[in-house]
């Protein structure tokens, strides 16, 4: 299996041992707070949101996977459905999914909003592909073939590709 970690955060702030040393935000619950000068607005984590989102299906595509399978579900917000960051699906899709669902085209970008914001947790797989995602807006992606051409599209879309084993495989 290929394996990349997929994120915002360019590698040249890295040290030694691959810390990201720059200040910058890591969460949802960032937004309104200020780093570089500059307040992190909701539109600001809503682009980085979008491409993280962009990369898992530009990278289905690639291995022609519709749909994941979630495993080790952890919900970590019971007021969720009173929580002005998501839609009313994602309340619905947050009160019924469970270990073993399939996350299907429909749902996926949905999924993926409720564990980047920080509501719930799960590993998304198939035989040919995994999307695991990790504290700070970390994001690891493994997959069967390299599919080199989208990987460089996700890199022109201003997330950095670095190859890495996601440390939730098991």
């Amino acid at each position: 299996m290929h394996c990349w970690r997929v994120t915002k955060y360019n590698p040249v702030y890295r040290d030694n041992e691959g810390n990201f040393k720059k200040e910058d935000w890591t969460s949802y619950y960032d937004i309104g707070k200020v780093y570089g000068g500059k307040e992190f607005t909701l539109s600001d984590y809503l682009s980085f949101e979008s491409r993280y989102i962009d990369a898992i299906v530009t990278l289905m595509q690639c291995m022609n996977v519709s749909s994941f399978k979630i495993t080790n579900v952890e919900k970590y917000d019971d007021n969720v459905t009173q929580n002005l960051s998501i839609s009313s699906n994602m309340a619905d899709l947050f009160a019924t999914v469970k270990d073993g669902d399939t996350i299907d085209n429909s749902n996926l970008s949905d999924i993926c909003k409720l564990i980047l914001r920080e509501h719930l947790w799960g590993k998304l797989s198939v035989s040919s592909m995994y999307v695991h995602f990790g504290n700070d807006y970390y994001m690891y992606i493994g997959l069967q073939e390299e599919c080199v051409e989208k990987l460089n599209e996700i890199r022109n879309s201003g997330l950095f590709v670095e190859t890495y084993t996601s440390p939730y495989q098991s």
